[in-house]
């Protein structure tokens, strides 16, 4: 190969300078042209998993999920700007990897359609960054192992938002929105964990179905716990829960008689105004949080922040490529 000028560049040179900027695509189809960029490939692969993008190297989640699951050098994906969309009533994974959204992309236009189970029994984490999950059928994060979530909206899904399940599903959420779901919007049950951290966390506007046994924020049983990572208090991140339209209406037409009104002076007037208000204020207030199977309310909690020693190191600003066990 004379005129191959890529042997002509050291072997560090290939690896670290002109590989690390190959998808998985390209490095499949330039090893499969040639023996010794295969074993570059290998190399640059063993210090950095690549990651599959979608639609790009995939066209669909689901292929690129089933793709992980078969290849075990591969831990991440990086879905494009559109909606991605889910066929069955979610995305089932049962091995541990991340899903980014790109970050020059914001992430409200960078779209699941439907929703993901992390299912019991996963070895390691499950990551979930930068993007949203919208129109779940049912959750659209459901947690039966370790799961993270950082700058993520879930939105208008057919039953709760987050939810973690059972011991093994300890969730991790950081800055993540959870609005105008039919339920409640952030659940753990069974033993299950969820810690909400980061000033961007917000829980408001679900339970539109208006059940009275669904909150912004719930746990069930006597085992299982929402934390809130100081400065976060409930009353800061869970608002607005079941408070929709009809009660918005009552509130205008209650504390902004008529003047057809008949009786009652200004102070009687500004008196019931106030008076509704409240009564407005306590019930959205009811919804926000509660508890089932036992629980109590202290299940639900503000915690302090961890302290983070001067002398650790500081953590990657995006996780790709963790190391998982070979799921085969």
């Amino acid at each position: 190969m004379n005129g191959d000028l890529l042997r002509t560049l050291p072997d560090h040179v290939l690896t670290t300078k002109v590989f690390t900027y190959f998808g998985f695509k390209d490095y499949a189809l330039t090893s499969c042209a040639s023996t010794y960029l295969q074993a570059h490939w290998q190399t640059a692969n063993q210090n950095k998993p690549l990651p599959l993008h979608v639609p790009e190297d995939c066209r669909t989640l689901k292929e690129a999920v089933k793709r992980v699951g078969q290849d075990y050098r591969i831990t991440t994906l990086v879905l494009g700007k559109g909606e991605h969309w889910i066929d069955n009533e979610d995305l089932q994974i049962s091995f541990a990897m991340n899903i980014f959204g790109r970050q020059d992309v914001p992430k409200e236009k960078i779209v699941v359609m439907g929703g993901i189970e992390f299912k019991k029994g996963i070895q390691g984490n499950c990551h979930l960054q930068h993007l949203t999950l919208r129109q779940a059928k049912r959750y659209g994060v459901h947690g039966c192992s370790s799961f993270t979530m950082e700058d993520v909206l879930v939105e208008q899904c057919g039953r709760s938002g987050v939810v973690a399940s059972g011991t093994g599903g300890v969730g991790r959420c950081t800055n993540v929105q959870v609005q105008q779901c039919e339920r409640s919007g952030v659940s753990a049950s069974k033993g299950g964990s969820i810690t909400l951290i980061g000033a961007k966390t917000s829980v408001h506007h679900n339970c539109t179905t208006g059940k009275s046994d669904e909150y912004g924020l719930v746990v069930y049983g006597v085992s299982a716990t929402i934390q809130l990572v100081s400065p976060l208090t409930k009353e800061i991140v869970s608002i607005h829960n079941r408070v929709g339209h009809d009660e918005m209406a009552r509130m205008r037409d209650m504390a902004n008689p008529s003047s057809s009104t008949r009786g009652g002076d200004a102070f009687d007037r500004a008196r019931s105004r106030r008076f509704v208000l409240d009564e407005l204020a306590t019930s959205a207030m009811s919804f926000n949080w509660g508890v089932h199977g036992g629980a109590n309310l202290n299940q639900i909690k503000t915690i302090d922040a961890p302290v983070i020693s001067s002398t650790a190191s500081a953590p990657a600003a995006v996780p790709v490529g963790e190391t998982k066990s070979n799921h085969h």
